[in-house]
């Protein structure tokens, strides 16, 4: 019989940003320097903004007293100064993470956070609005595209004095599930760990793992919490 125990999800967030903007009738890519000239160029409904940085860059020597800094310091053209998408301080065209999900843009882009490689929007947090952001199923090694993948418990029960905890998991990854007596805060004690073994379905390599409890109350929190 399933019991009142709360179910509480941690995952550990880690995060960047290349800046693109798309509009309804055309496709804008703006790129900046700090240590040069930018040209403009058009074609259609495509508008390209480009850099041209200065041989060797930004470059400081110095010969006894005598210090020289070489290249154009903080020669940004900034074309959107009020776009800050996820509300940092920090404008898209030079923050490196421009929805603030703890993973680059460029990681992004290149999908380099996930096995297999799975792009990401830059600009939305939670890419497949599962609750979990991109970051977060970074750490967990979930699927950031299908809300139906996502670190989670799917079933709390007693079974014969114990009590079973039942999660999503991966293949080869270690989790620690965590508990709390008594109230509704954060579960904090661990528990233990457990260690997929192999079985997991699909590109994703998911399972289903049960956690037993031995001897649980009847007014316990729990959260599964994937190890980095």
């Amino acid at each position: 019989m399933a019991t009142s125990a709360n179910r509480v999800l941690v995952v550990s967030i880690v995060v960047v940003s290349l800046a693109t903007l798309v509009s309804a009738q055309g496709y804008r890519q703006l790129s900046t320097v700090h240590d040069g000239s930018g040209t403009m160029s058009s074609g259609g409904t495509y508008t390209n903004w480009s850099a041209a940085g200065q041989p060797g860059g930004i470059a400081v020597s110095s010969n006894g007293a005598l210090t020289h800094y070489a290249g154009f310091l903080q020669a940004v053209d900034i074309k959107r100064p009020n776009l800050d998408t996820d509300g940092d301080g920090v404008i898209d065209e030079i923050s490196t993470d421009n929805d603030g999900d703890n993973l680059t843009d460029t990681a992004e882009v290149q999908g380099s956070s996930f096995t297999p490689p799975t792009a990401t929007d830059v600009n939305i947090a939670d890419s497949d609005g599962d609750g979990t952001t991109d970051g977060g199923e970074a750490i967990a090694e979930t699927d950031p595209t299908d809300e139906n993948i996502n670190l989670q418990i799917l079933d709390i029960r007693d079974v014969g004095g114990n009590r079973e905890v039942s999660y999503m998991a991966r293949q080869g990854k270690t989790y620690h599930i965590r508990s709390t007596d008594g109230s509704y805060q954060q579960p904090a004690t661990d528990l233990g760990s457990q260690q997929e073994p192999a079985g997991g379905s699909g590109t994703w390599l998911v399972r289903t793992n049960v956690y037993t409890d031995a001897g649980a109350t009847t007014q316990r929190s729990y959260a599964v919490e994937a190890q980095r």
